[in-house]
């Protein structure tokens, strides 16, 4: 990211042709803990090349976050924490996530999963579960994953679909799944967990998140996580046999994550990838002027104003997508991210591989930082398939229903348990 927290004003049209002014600029405070995070990102990368090799978790990493209170980004404030992610505040998430992965994608990827289940701990949890869960964050750095995919990657022909779903027992439920592609859940201490409520037929109605602390017997997990890019994200198997449930560690009702919390993981994506460009980016512009006869290269300069238009474009196209979600307009904001994360694909491509064409054949050695960019970026731009992405926005462009949580099902309206389960179950 560019060294100054620059001011950018917008008039950006809505789907319905409302017109607002947008203003970008960070407050003192926001912008210190941007440079906090920055500070933190130049050290990160100085340790990437461990973690990778290793596809270790960067726990001293995570150390230096929980010192530096970034652990407490999404928690809200009255619990100790900074309140990102809700009402006015997405612009600096996407920020410091943004400045985190210019230093290492790994660390910002397992940092973006751990603020978004603290945050919907934050949004979904009645007072006490709040209280509970996210002080284990304030008071002592507890880490939280966010597991739902039951796509395993061990097997070719599988169809992606939700199979594992809650079953009713006394005082709460059991349940029984394999949840895949788990990032960071090895090394956290509880895990928000994706399922179906009993009697669901379709996420529309009951999709479910529970919190299952780690150390609930029947939790295990599997490695399965060998894979060319973003290797220290830990992304196991995570294994849950009988676990119990207990109704205090259910959040909200049936269907809630779809129908009642609007908000999604998708910019945090454009985040990750702008910063793991910037940072490649950043790193070419040094290496030239240790090599100025480079620079009288046409192509080469071409090549670096290209990256250049290229990045200045997707940080544009993820702060506007930010502030419509600040100012509540999540439909077209969940569109707007959408655009920006096909845009921020295409810009990491571009910039992590013709990074080479400038730094030449020293770009192949493993210890320079391009090709663990370019394989990070490659792996991570495969998360949300681009023809599911262009296809939900052709769909909306051409007039079908659209809300934020358009993947998972229409809009059905709050949905409750006591639609699904005997009033004789009780909570």
């Amino acid at each position: 990211m560019p060294e100054q927290v620059c001011r950018l004003s917008a008039i950006g049209p809505g789907r319905l042709g409302r017109r607002r002014c947008m203003d970008f600029e960070l407050s003192a405070p926001e912008a210190a803990l941007v440079e906090r995070a920055r500070a933190l990102a130049a050290e990160f990368a100085t340790r990437a090349r461990e973690y990778d090799e290793a596809a270790a978790f960067p726990a001293r990493n995570f150390e230096q976050l929980r010192e530096a209170g970034l652990l407490r980004l999404t928690v809200p404030t009255e619990l100790g924490g900074h309140g990102l992610w809700r009402d006015d505040r997405f612009v600096l998430f996407y920020t410091i996530l943004e400045t985190i992965a210019a230093g290492c994608a790994s660390t910002a990827q397992l940092l973006q999963v751990h603020s978004h289940a603290s945050g919907i701990v934050g949004y979904l949890g009645n007072e006490e579960q709040r209280r509970r869960i996210l002080g284990e964050v304030v008071e002592r750095g507890a880490l939280i994953a966010s597991c739902g995919s039951e796509v395993d990657p061990t097997q070719i022909a599988q169809a992606a679909e939700q199979k594992s779903g809650l079953r009713p027992a006394e005082g709460g439920f059991r349940l029984t799944a394999v949840k895949h592609f788990a990032s960071l859940a090895p090394a956290a201490d509880f895990f928000v967990v994706y399922v179906m409520a009993p009697g669901a037929q379709t996420m529309a109605e009951g999709y479910v998140t529970v919190v299952v602390p780690k150390d609930s017997p029947g939790v295990s997990f599997v490695n399965e996580w060998d894979t060319m890019g973003m290797r220290p994200t830990i992304s196991w198997a995570l294994k849950l046999d009988d676990v119990f449930v207990p109704w205090p560690n259910v959040l909200g009702q049936p269907g809630d994550w779809v129908q009642h919390d609007p908000r999604t993981f998708t910019l945090a994506y454009v985040a990750n990838h702008l910063g793991t460009a910037q940072g490649v980016f950043d790193f070419v512009l040094n290496y030239l002027k240790t090599r100025p006869h480079l620079t009288r290269d046409d192509v080469i300069a071409y090549t670096v104003g290209e990256m250049d238009a290229a990045l200045q474009a997707t940080r544009a196209s993820m702060w506007y997508a930010a502030r419509l979600w600040e100012q509540g307009r999540y439909d077209e904001a969940e569109l707007a991210s959408m655009r920006a994360l096909h845009t921020s694909k295409q810009t990491a491509l571009m910039v992590t591989t013709r990074a080479f064409d400038v730094v030449g054949s020293r770009g192949a050695f493993r210890h320079l930082p391009l090709e663990r960019a370019l394989r990070d970026v490659r792996t991570f731009s495969l998360h949300f398939r681009e023809s599911q992405l262009l296809r939900l926005l052709a769909d909306a462009d051409l007039g079908a229903p659209f809300h934020s949580k358009q993947k998972y099902g229409p809009r059905l309206g709050r949905q409750s348990w006591e639609k699904l389960l005997s009033p004789a179950l009780g909570r």
